[in-house]
């Protein structure tokens, strides 16, 4: 069985839950990831998304960014500031970020 994981501050974390079957202590095998991804690879995965993007009618783009924009303005609005503390945003960012 194959899991992806990352490299992070010299440990390996998975990116994903370790299936049942694994024990601790159990030795697994790491192995890099095939090379990455050619430039040209990149190149010609471009000219296709290009290409594709170029066949939706500007009215679908016009209504995405209307949606989108409308998406924006409604999170915004959804904010609620009165449940923050009545202290300097300094002092409350302070102890925020101190552990319990």
């Amino acid at each position: 069985m194959t899991i992806k994981a990352i490299l992070r501050d010299g440990h390996i974390q998975p990116l994903e839950p370790l299936p049942s079957a694994w024990s601790d202590g159990q030795e697994l095998v790491v192995e890099e990831p095939d090379s990455v991804v050619a430039q040209t690879q990149l190149d010609q995965w471009e000219k296709e998304l290009e290409a594709a993007a170029a066949q939706i009618p500007a009215e679908e783009h016009d209504r995405f960014g209307r949606a989108l924009a409308e998406n924006e303005r409604e999170s915004k609005n959804d904010l609620d500031f009165t449940a923050l503390p009545d202290v300097p945003t300094e002092n409350w960012l302070k102890r925020a970020a101190m552990p319990p």
